[in-house]
């Protein structure tokens, strides 16, 4: 949040505590809700530098149009003017949610190579919800694979990391066995990110299904195994 300047007590408080505030904060906050949602959940992606996040940011706070210069995850480059309605974080990974003369669309803000925030104002959809468009798009656009863990009590700190604290309340469904650990599921983008973060996790948490997940970690497992256990081996004979 910092990137938005909006860690100090006082916006927190806003964004917090609608109910203990002023007729005018409250507005205030309103006012944020609308146009900023943070996604708590884990991507497996680097943190983007985001140069132009300040200006999009301001078109976004003002309703101002923006004109951009946008670069698509297949490299063609775009220039749509745009009505900047909000902004998403996921994980460190800026989104600007937008209105072309097509469609509303997330752009990543990282892929923005230029940015004019244009004199022209737009007046936003009475019936558009930030959050809700995000959770929506998210449900239609991204691939998700969903997986059964028994965990130990000690992997819980990182899957928090990874999934956010609304993975407690599911914690807090599931009765830990007799050994201290809980069985849970959650939902990654593909196999191939569910088995870095399992491997990531090593003896701290058992995959239970799907059972090509199971394999493919064992499989994994065992390759870092012998790949280490041979390095080590040429070592003494080295030595």
């Amino acid at each position: 949040m910092s990137d938005l300047d909006l860690h100090t007590t006082r916006e927190v408080a806003l964004a917090k505590v609608l109910s203990t505030l002023s007729e005018r904060d409250k507005r205030r906050a309103v006012e944020i809700q609308e146009r900023l949602h943070v996604d708590p959940t884990g991507w497996n992606f680097p943190v983007d530098q985001v140069p132009h996040l300040r200006a999009v940011q301001d078109a976004v706070w003002q309703n101002r149009r923006l004109s951009l210069v946008y670069r698509q995850e297949s490299g063609n480059i775009m220039t749509p003017l745009v009505d900047p309605l909000g902004l998403v974080v996921k994980a460190g990974i800026w989104y600007l949610v937008g209105a072309t003369r097509e469609t509303i669309r997330p752009f990543r803000i990282a892929r923005i190579q230029q940015v004019e925030v244009l004199q022209e104002t737009f007046s936003r959809p009475e019936a558009f919800h930030l959050a809700q468009y995000w959770a929506e798009w998210c449900a239609r656009f991204l691939p998700s694979y969903p997986v059964t863990l028994r965990i130990s009590r000690d992997a819980v700190p990182r899957l928090l990391q990874l999934f956010g604290e609304a993975l407690s309340d599911r914690l807090l469904q599931s009765e830990p066995d007799a050994s201290g650990w809980r069985t849970v599921s959650l939902v990654f983008e593909t196999m191939e990110t569910a088995r870095t973060a399992l491997l990531g996790l090593g003896p701290m948490a058992e995959v239970v299904e799907p059972r090509e997940l199971r394999a493919s970690v064992i499989e994994w497992a065992s390759g870092l195994l012998a790949c280490y256990s041979n390095k080590a081996q040429n070592r003494v004979d080295l030595n």
